[in-house]
């Protein structure tokens, strides 16, 4: 009888002892995988090898709507204002230029790229998710009165740059009747080089929700996207948003993916 209550504890000890260096293992691949992933979330070649393939969940098709060569380039990138870094100024630039106009420095803000890079500010978690294959598009809507040149052509480059072109059914600038010059002819003439965006203008101040209701009666996407014009979105921001409605068209949808310049 003790020899095989002793056998089955060494046994049980053997058992034991399996199952910590297991779990041991498992934490320290962990650790080495967190290691190996870059700032800000979970690595690249992680994300591609979870996410590549389109899967069938609860009926419904599901994808990976990252554009992984442009979250590369994005990270490659250097310079004034890039992955979302603070711009320093200069002591001569600090009393020469340092004035502030709708909220921000726009003396910066015209010195750093409009197709800037950003940090990947998600939830690890989050960069690993797979939305509805079949979604909807979109008409985004910018009202702008007076808006600063470069903050406002930053929010339309962000959207076309990080949304799913498939998605993007139209841009539409509302102009509540600003007096600036740079928003005249020389907003229409950028924009044509940009076939998916498109101008309207109001006759007298209209202020903000009048102005998104006249973009709201003028859209011809399946859904309606409202921006701030000095936004700018990040990495997949778009198929979130519009899977939740695509789940149920009776929902509304607040954006938290942007990052305000």
């Amino acid at each position: 009888m003790r020899r095989r209550q002793k056998r089955l504890l060494r046994v049980g000890l053997l058992l034991s002892a399996a199952l910590l260096l297991l779990l041991l293992g498992s934490v320290s691949l962990e650790r080495r995988l967190d290691a190996e992933e870059p700032e800000g979330g979970a690595g690249l070649a992680q994300m591609q090898k979870v996410n590549r393939k389109q899967v069938l969940k609860d009926g419904v098709r599901k994808k990976d709507w990252h554009d992984y060569a442009a979250i590369r380039s994005d990270a490659a990138r250097t310079g004034a204002g890039e992955q979302g870094r603070p711009y320093p100024l200069t002591d001569a630039e600090r009393v020469d230029q340092a004035y502030r106009e709708n909220g921000f420095n726009i003396f910066v803000s015209d010195r750093i790229a409009l197709n800037r890079s950003l940090p990947d500010i998600r939830h690890p978690n989050c960069k690993l998710k797979l939305y509805t294959a079949d979604l909807p598009n979109t008409s985004v809507i910018i009202p702008f009165h007076n808006e600063g040149w470069s903050s406002l052509l930053r929010t339309v480059h962000s959207v076309l740059d990080r949304s799913p072109p498939s998605l993007i059914a139209e841009i539409i600038l509302v102009d509540d009747f600003s007096d600036k010059g740079h928003l005249k002819a020389p907003l229409e003439q950028y924009m044509v080089r940009l076939p998916k965006v498109r101008i309207l203008r109001t006759q007298k101040r209209e202020g903000l929700i009048r102005t998104r209701l006249l973009g709201a009666a003028a859209a011809r996407g399946q859904v309606i996207t409202f921006l701030d014009s000095h936004c700018e979105a990040n990495v997949n921001w778009l198929p979130p948003l519009l899977d939740r409605i695509a789940q149920n068209t009776n929902s509304s949808v607040l954006d938290s993916f942007n990052q305000r310049t």
